[in-house]
């Protein structure tokens, strides 16, 4: 009796992986009833899925799945995995989902200190009171905090003209802003996409790719809380350059708390700029992970 619930429960978990599989390399999550499920199933848990198959199953079973298992798992750090070497562009930007923390938040302190950037999008920040935003600017001297509203802030070493906060559809939301660093001049979007796995995020995200469009010098970052691979941003695949599916160290999956699952956490360039290097950065801070990528003019 116990040896037929193992099978049967290995050759659920084997087709729980297989359904994931197909998901991933056919419809992703074009299918508002079938988005959960791929969200759920991103090519680590098919992975594991599978070598937990190999363990519970029969004899029979667990060379099939232990191949599948590593095929899973080969193509995943293949398409993740980069093993680039840092390299220096003109700019430096970083996004992070704080998170909501209390302020100062000294990891984002120690952070913006190390990597000096141009360019920080905060997403989640909690609550940026008065008394907050000047102790940031007094501990990170020659930087700029400007919140937008909805947990959305930029912190930054230019000047930015006043920021304009727009709502997205179902909860999200987006911050667009003009920066000019040094004698450049940059279109920023910090986006919030809501995260909740039941909510459709075509219309949020084919509505920020409008905003995002259509002007010269535009950066697009944030927590885009849909995986980078989803068919909903193939309209930014199309127009844009995310920077760690460029050169880039290490696993492209930002969440959760180092654990690479889902790549939620993004930065889109327009296609006059040329992404130079990007990597994520490890800390339990938060349970999103900081994006760090540096870019060039792209005719650089």
């Amino acid at each position: 009796m116990l040896g037929a619930a193992r099978w049967l429960v290995a050759g659920l978990a084997a087709v729980v992986a297989t359904g994931g599989a197909a998901l991933q390399f056919t419809v992703r999550d074009d299918s508002p009833f079938l988005a959960p499920i791929y969200y759920a199933l991103p090519w680590p848990v098919i992975g594991g899925l599978l070598l937990f198959a190999t363990l519970l199953g029969t004899r029979p079973q667990r060379l099939p799945s232990l191949v599948a298992a590593l095929a899973a798992l080969g193509w995943w750090i293949f398409q993740s995995c980069g093993w680039a070497a840092p390299a220096a562009g003109k700019w430096k930007a970083i996004t992070w989902n704080l998170g909501r923390p209390k302020h100062p938040f000294m990891p984002l302190v120690k952070l913006v200190r190390t990597e000096r950037p141009d360019l920080v999008a905060l997403i989640e920040t909690g609550s940026l009171d008065r008394n907050a935003i000047a102790t940031y600017e007094r501990v990170l001297p020659g930087y700029r905090l400007m919140p937008l509203g909805e947990g959305l802030a930029c912190l930054t070493r230019g000047s930015v003209m006043a920021g304009v906060l727009s709502h997205l559809p179902n909860g999200s939301d987006v911050g667009r802003l003009r920066v000019r660093i040094g004698s450049d001049w940059m279109n920023v979007l910090i986006a919030d996409i809501d995260a909740h796995p039941w909510l459709p995020r075509r219309q949020a995200l084919r509505e920020l790719l409008g905003l995002a469009s259509g002007q010269p010098r535009t950066i697009v970052m944030g927590d885009f809380n849909t995986p980078m691979e989803s068919a909903h941003l193939d309209g930014f695949r199309d127009r844009f350059r995310e920077v760690l599916t460029g050169p880039h160290n290490g696993f492209r999956e930002t969440w959760p708390f180092n654990v690479p699952l889902l790549s939620l956490d993004q930065i889109w360039l327009s296609r006059d700029f040329a992404p130079v290097f990007a990597s994520r950065r490890h800390t339990f801070a938060s349970d999103h992970a900081p994006v760090v990528a540096t870019f060039s003019p792209a005719d650089q």
